[in-house]
């Protein structure tokens, strides 16, 4: 088993591609901690560094954004539904260091199913 520590930058492809997609909410980065085993299957968390509302408008609202945050990812099935061939074990939000953090501690038998892809064992793993 080799332990894997990834982050990726959060830019536009990560605001359409997980956590956050669907409404006004971005991070900072995000970051991988996974534990390999030799078959490509394995464990970790997903983190969501610094979540914060994109306000651009007086007229928008980061309270409704963190209620869909709270509502849909962290009590719904959005995570879920963004991953449905990983196991779910927990989802949390949390405050480090003064910014959102949100984990996801996530079980998978492939890269795939956590939309993960190394093309060969030299080649580094990406998203």
């Amino acid at each position: 088993m080799r332990t894997v520590y990834y982050r990726l930058a959060a830019a536009a492809i990560l605001l359409a591609t997980v956590l956050l997609a669907s409404g006004c909410l971005t991070c900072e980065y995000k970051e991988y901690r996974l534990k390999l085993n030799d078959d490509g299957s394995g464990e970790g968390v997903i983190r969501y560094v610094n979540i914060m509302a994109n306000v651009t408008s007086e007229d928008e609202s980061a309270e409704a954004d963190f209620k869909e945050l709270v509502s849909d990812y962290l009590n719904g099935t959005m995570i879920e539904e963004e991953y449905p061939e990983a196991i779910i074990r927990s989802k949390t939000l949390k405050e480090e260091d003064g910014v959102l953090v949100g984990e996801v501690e996530v079980e998978f038998s492939s890269l795939r199913a956590i939309k993960l892809y190394q093309y060969d064992e030299q080649s580094p793993i990406m998203h």
